[in-house]
This record gives structure tokens, C-alpha cells and sequence, in this order.
């Protein structure tokens, strides 16, 4: 925790700001490309991978 307080306090106020403008454009550019018929393998599996990734943290979950 130490480390966070030597940041600046600018990069501290704009990260979370600029991590949720790249996690909405991420969102609304997957939304965008979703129509088109060659993106359904990479959504399948980006699904497949947000599956993964919840089973593994209920299980993380469930052993503290």
C-alpha cells in the first residue's frame, strides 16, 4: 500500500477513470462486432474463457 501512496495523486485520480472508458469501449465494441457471423468463434470462446474464469474464482471463493 505503501507503494500507492508515491504515486501521484493524477495518475491515481485518472486510472480508474481511464480503465472504465477502455473496459466500455471493449464492451461496445464486442456488442458492435457480435453481428457479424465471423466473429461468433472469438465470441464463443471469450465466453467460454468468462466461464472459466467465474467457475475458478467460486471455487477460489469456496475454499476461504
Amino acid at each position: 500500500m505503501k507503494c500507492l501512496a508515491r504515486l501521484p495523486s493524477r495518475v491515481l485520480y485518472l486510472l480508474p477513470r481511464v480503465l472504465l472508458l477502455a473496459l466500455f469501449l471493449t464492451y461496445v465494441t464486442f456488442m458492435l462486432l457480435s453481428s457479424y457471423e465471423w466473429f461468433r468463434p472469438v465470441e464463443v470462446a471469450v465466453q467460454g474463457a468468462i466461464a472459466k474464469l467465474v467457475r475458478g474464482t467460486a471455487g477460489l471463493w469456496s475454499r476461504l
